[in-house]
């Protein structure tokens, strides 16, 4: 994995494959999981890509196999026009109908991109502007911003993800029944309508936002967002059979399955569909990969500069800072073998979605999957090496010396998920260092691998080795502190105390509690060859408590493992959810107890090994204890009331 983006912990509500829940990763993640991108194995090398259509629908029968795919709705384009259509698989796997180029799938936050354009049609028509403040367009939506007399949050903002905003809490992912109309749905969503940052800086994705766009649209027109959207947008697309539900065609739905599983997901009903409860099929999505393709824009919906606009960014830092890269609006740059890709992707339980293309070489692809593959990544390489048959990626921009004045500790500080912001501001972290003609980042646990390192490009910017586009860029933010910017993610300048001293402490913290857990079985065996004195007695409680501390934080791990998107989207009370809140403050209440047997008893500890392990591992769970207080994970609770 590349270094500018392995000291990240993505999270994600429109990409799905990079959720198996985020909780495990309280601890754990900080000590161990960065030291998997130094000790990787070295991968084999791509194979050739295919070079005609059935070898290309043989070997993507192969990956659907090998992944455990039910279905595919799939597009490819070539020399600037859609070359292929089809459906493969099955549908339902229950009655065993196959999917064909007229099955329905959920395309998710792609839907965004339509949303947008919706906006941009407004926009050329002179009803909207774009820098509009979204106080004046929404008046009685409840945004808590600390920097609205000199930057507020502003449409644009909210369409490049750059208002500062949290992204959806777990249990405001499906429509409240209580709120009867769009105005009291997007209330709810108050806790995350804080801006966390200056606006017009730090892109994080955040779906309330753009449902906040579509009730910006629906205040404008009169209409519901997804009545406008069906009849301005995607009747001018020819998008005929893309729909906001399937009740009426449940005979040509792709059922959503778990990963690797038989199990059908139950359709989420969305709070804000807008933002992503559209379906749509192969033969729809062809031509909406078409439009981008052609470029022109279509009469009656945007011309070709509101097209540019959308694939150009903007407000964040990094774009002011002449970066090419990032989110726009509802269209972003990723780079897959050399080619610098626009479009979305979007997810929810059981289906994902991608939408990607290069307008000047012509090529461009659709997935639409009935499940969340393990890896999709194989099958995007097989379509766009086909699609580019024949051409090569952009060439290389060349190098430039590196700049001493850029060194030092920095720190992630975008938070895409604001319940993650502890332990992504704990464990991404990293030194930048010059080594060489090129800098690299060594993260203070894991190093760096040899063959990771950070090209320098002019104009400050920067790309990982193996890249043929900028994916970095060094600039300043509003405060004055130089930043280090990726794609999606800001990095501070800060210093070792900052960054590197409370990850050893957490690390250290966890090592001493799974110390005690081995520790265990000897402290168990002395205590049956003993007669409980009062001084084994008060031995033994020095020793449980510490014990019971560690034996919480393992259970609460292993329950957060048990979590994943479509259970949390429920909200509801269950046994994992239960003892992660209630483990939680166990936790906490074991730590202090500990400490407290420890200064009640402090001239009856015994040995010295008892003595150092006791005393040291009972104020680590104490130190963990009020860590996870402070970053709001002590007790977390993922239901609603």
């Amino acid at each position: 994995m590349p270094p500018l983006i392995r000291a990240r912990l993505h999270q994600a509500f429109s990409l799905p494959n990079r959720w198996r829940a985020s909780l495990p990763l309280l601890l754990l993640y900080a000590g161990l999981s960065l030291l998997t991108g130094a000790w990787a194995a070295e991968a084999p090398p791509d194979p050739a890509p295919p070079d005609s259509l059935p070898e290309l629908q043989s070997r993507l029968q192969d990956l659907l196999v090998e992944q455990q795919i039910p279905a595919l709705g799939v597009v490819v384009a070539r020399r600037g026009q859609v070359e292929w259509v089809a459906g493969m698989g099955t549908a339902d796997l229950h009655t065993g109908r196959p999917a064909d180029t007229d099955t329905l799938f959920r395309i998710g936050s792609i839907s965004k991109s339509l949303l947008a354009l919706a906006i941009l049609r407004e926009v050329e028509a002179g009803r909207l502007d774009l820098q509009t403040p979204v106080r004046e367009l929404a008046p009685d939506m409840p945004i808590d911003n600390p920097w609205s007399a000199t930057d507020p949050v502003r449409l644009v903002h909210l369409l490049e993800h750059t208002a500062g905003f949290d992204d959806m809490h777990f249990q405001r992912m499906e429509r409240d029944p209580n709120a009867t109309s769009t105005q009291a749905q997007m209330q709810l969503f108050a806790p995350e309508f804080r801006v966390r940052w200056r606006p017009g800086e730090r892109q994080s994705y955040s779906n309330p936002g753009y449902g906040l766009v579509a009730y910006i649209l629906e205040r404008r027109t009169g209409r519901t967002a997804e009545d406008y959207i069906s009849a301005e947008v995607l009747t001018r697309l020819g998008m005929h059979d893309t729909r906001w539900t399937s009740s009426e065609v449940d005979d040509r739905i792709a059922l959503g399955y778990e990963t690797g599983s038989q199990t059908a997901v139950p359709e989420a009903e969305l709070s804000m569909p807008a933002v992503g409860a559209l379906w749509s099929t192969a033969s729809d999505m062809s031509r909406y990969l078409q439009f981008y393709l052609d470029g022109r824009g279509i009469d009656g919906l945007v011309g070709p500069e509101s097209l540019r606009r959308m694939e150009t960014p903007e407000t964040s830092l990094a774009s002011r800072a002449g970066f090419p890269g990032g989110y726009a609006l509802a269209n972003y740059a990723s780079d897959l073998d050399g080619w610098r890709l626009r479009g979305h992707n979007g997810g929810l339980p059981g289906y994902l979605a991608y939408l990607q293309y290069e307008r000047d070489a012509g090529v461009g692809f659709v997935l639409l999957f009935n499940t969340i593959p393990e890896r999709s990544r194989p099958i995007r390489q097989l379509l766009l090496g086909y699609a580019a048959q024949g051409l090569q990626p952009p060439a290389k921009a060349p190098v430039t010396t590196p700049d001493p004045a850029r060194t030092g500790w920095y720190q992630q500080v975008t938070h895409r998920n604001q319940i993650l912001a502890g332990v992504e501001s704990l464990a991404n972290v990293a030194k930048l260092e010059i080594d060489g003609e090129h800098y690299r980042l060594v993260h203070p646990l894991a190093g760096s691998a040899d063959d990771e390192f950070i090209e320098p490009l002019a104009n400050q910017q920067l790309r990982d080795n193996g890249l043929n586009h900028s994916n970095g860029v060094f600039t300043v933010d509003g405060e004055g502190t130089d930043a280090l910017v990726t794609d999606d993610v800001v990095f501070l300048r800060s210093s070792w105390w900052r960054t590197a001293l409370p990850l050893y402490l957490v690390c250290g913290a966890v090592f001493l509690l799974l110390l005690c857990l081995l520790a265990t079985p000897f402290w168990a065996w002395q205590w049956f060859r003993r007669h409980r004195t009062k001084t084994t007695v008060s031995r033994t409680g020095l020793r449980f408590w510490p014990v019971l501390s560690a034996v919480l934080l393992a259970l609460l791990l292993l329950a957060s493992t048990q979590l994943n998107l479509t259970h949390l989207t429920k909200a509801q009370i269950d046994a994992p959810t239960l003892f992660i809140w209630l483990g939680g403050w166990a936790f906490g209440l074991s730590a202090v107890i500990g400490c407290w047997q420890l200064l009640r008893h402090r001239q009856q500890v015994g040995g010295l090994f008892v003595q150092v392990l006791s005393t040291s591992a009972s104020l680590a769970a104490l130190g963990l204890a009020v860590w996870l207080w402070q970053v709001q994970l002590l007790g977390v609770r993922l239901w609603a009331w």
